[in-house]
């Protein structure tokens, strides 16, 4: 998986659960954080639940993302 925020790019690894895979259902994906509280950043975007994951896979393997 890769993050970019303005002129850096974060490269990373998704584990193999049924959240990971809910996520990867949504890409690629723009989102605009704000502030919130000065505390944490959010977005406004809500994302909806996939029927088709609903139930964990109980995998403890990193799932490489490209």
């Amino acid at each position: 998986m890769r993050v970019i925020i303005r002129d850096a790019i974060l490269n990373g690894r998704l584990w193999d659960n049924v959240t990971a895979r809910d996520l990867i259902a949504h890409l690629s994906l723009t989102l605009t954080f704000r502030d919130f509280n000065h505390v944490e950043k959010i977005a406004d975007r809500r994302l909806p639940p996939h029927e088709h994951f609903n139930s964990a896979s109980g995998a403890t393997t990193p799932l490489p993302i490209n």
